[in-house]
């Protein structure tokens, strides 16, 4: 009991996040705890995960109980890792999974405390995006790559003519130097690319960098630039060798997948991924007394609606729902939907106390 109430608190952590919680007794390998997202997306009860162990949710063929058994002793002996498998749902469909996991002792017990991500949706959207993005890779190789070479002895630069198409300079007027193309990557950019450009140059690293360029007509054109350091026999560096490509279409694709990611299909309101994107830029650029309120919402009897009802009408009182929140909240608050009947509510300003926050819910 003492070790599952010191364990429960960081379940119940888990399950704000994308992360799925467990667990297991690192003998055994037998589940002692999960965080409630980690049995809700297997879709077994609590009381019926915490009745099983970790062989009997594998959907490998290989990952048998010789195979957990290795794996534990594995896991043991690192004390701390990651590696991808696959988890048998109770309905029958598999996820994709990667597992973090770390071995600690508590009160004198061995247990494994595993971080799941389900990359399930996760891979299907990256395989679509590298479909799209292959696509646009074959009409860019239609154009051909540009290529480039730094002289660091002369600071001097030389361009191919696809460089010159893809900077939108001239050849015949514009003199290619490290400065004059740093002064076309985007201003926002600018102290990112210096940086990886020069350490790569320092560490005799390959250099892979996407950027935003601004070219001399206003256009603004993404970018995947790479370059390898060619050293002499001592290790010092004597020019950088590179090519680039313009990938904007590609960088189209991306911010729209990201977009996509960010919203809950149903109400359109920020989801889980989204909210904690936010709450690390808010909490970054934070002043050390300047206080934030976050209220975790549920709907009580919201199952019962679905199960007497149907789901369409569960989806029209969660619609219903969200906008009233958004009534009631105005501006300066963000509200979000974490999952099923779950919403979060973050209170940026105004809060400068614990009693305002609990009056604000």
């Amino acid at each position: 009991g003492g070790l599952l109430d010191q364990l429960h608190w960081a379940c119940q952590i888990a399950d704000l996040s994308d992360v799925d919680l467990f667990i297991t007794d690192a003998d055994s390998g037998r589940f002692l705890d999960c965080s409630r997202s980690a049995h809700e997306r297997l879709g077994y009860s609590r009381a019926e995960l915490l009745g099983m162990g970790a062989e009997q949710i594998q959907a490998d063929p290989d990952h048998d109980a010789d195979w957990l058994k290795q794996q534990l002793q594995l896991l043991k002996a690192e004390k701390q890792g990651s590696f991808t498998t696959r988890h048998r749902c109770k309905q029958g469909n598999v996820l994709d999974v990667l597992v973090n996991h770390s071995v600690e002792e508590l009160n004198g017990r061995t247990v494994i405390i595993s971080a799941v991500i389900d990359r399930t949706q996760q891979r299907s959207r990256e395989l679509e995006l590298e479909r799209q993005l292959h696509l646009v890779a074959e009409g860019e190789a239609i154009h051909g790559f540009g290529s480039w070479r730094h002289v660091l002895i002369s600071e001097s630069m030389v361009w191919s003519a696809q460089m010159h198409r893809i900077c939108g300079t001239d050849p015949t007027n514009f003199e290619p130097s490290f400065e004059a193309y740093t002064s076309l990557v985007h201003a926002e950019d600018r102290a990112t690319w210096r940086s990886l450009y020069h350490r790569a140059l320092q560490r005799g690293e390959p250099l892979e960098t996407r950027h935003r360029l601004v070219l001399p007509t206003g256009e603004l054109r993404h970018v995947y630039l790479c370059g390898q350091v060619d050293c002499d026999d001592e290790g010092v560096p004597l020019r950088m060798n590179g090519t680039i490509a313009d990938v904007s279409t590609g960088a189209q694709l991306q911010q729209e997948m990201r977009l996509e990611r960010s919203r809950d299909p149903l109400t359109g309101l920020p989801n889980k991924e989204a909210t904690l994107e936010w709450l690390d830029h808010l909490l970054l650029g934070r002043p050390y007394n300047a206080n934030i309120a976050v209220i975790s919402l549920d709907l009580d009897g919201f199952q019962e609606i679905n199960d007497s009802f149907g789901s369409e009408t569960g989806d029209l009182v969660l619609q219903r729902f969200s906008q009233l929140l958004r009534e009631q909240l105005g501006t300066g608050a963000l509200l979000a939907r974490l999952g099923s009947d779950e919403f979060a509510v973050v209170i940026p300003d105004g809060i400068r106390s614990l009693g305002d926050a609990i009056s604000r819910a």
